[in-house]
């Protein structure tokens, strides 16, 4: 993801209850990138990305599972791996319509969201976009 000529990891963590304003915000989730070494996979640097980081669209909320699917994958065919996360829990036109982010570098800076009303698609109750991203 950085560059560097090696392999980087992301794991999702659609399960993890997060905690604002006092409240538990249960299953709203996150993604851990973990960064490869020369020597290895590693903890150190590692970041942890969830929708109420800076420049990451919307909010958390319970029962996003925001990283239920994770990819890196070089979206914009110029050789920068990009995160991709989905949150098919994520409630848009409707509930559990779902969403998928887009982290350019795997950076929260210039992160957009897509849903399947931005598709042109509505009364999406329980379609659950973004639960598995293909190949």
């Amino acid at each position: 993801m950085d560059g560097d000529g090696c392999a980087d990891v992301a794991v999702g963590v659609p399960g993890e209850a997060l905690r604002r304003g006092g409240k538990n915000l249960d299953d709203a989730g996150s993604v851990v990138l973990l960064k490869g070494s020369w020597k290895g996979l590693t903890g150190e640097g590692a970041t942890a990305v969830t929708q109420d980081s800076k420049g990451v669209p919307g909010v958390s909320e319970a029962g996003d599972e925001f990283g239920s699917a994770v990819s890196l994958r070089d979206i914009a065919a110029n050789g920068r791996t990009s995160l991709v996360v989905g949150a098919p829990g994520e409630d848009t036109d409707s509930k559990d319509s779902g969403a998928v982010w887009v982290l350019p570098k795997g950076a929260t800076s210039g992160a957009w969201a897509v849903n399947p009303g931005d598709l042109g698609r509505t009364g999406n109750e329980g379609a659950r976009f973004g639960a598995g991203l293909g190949r």
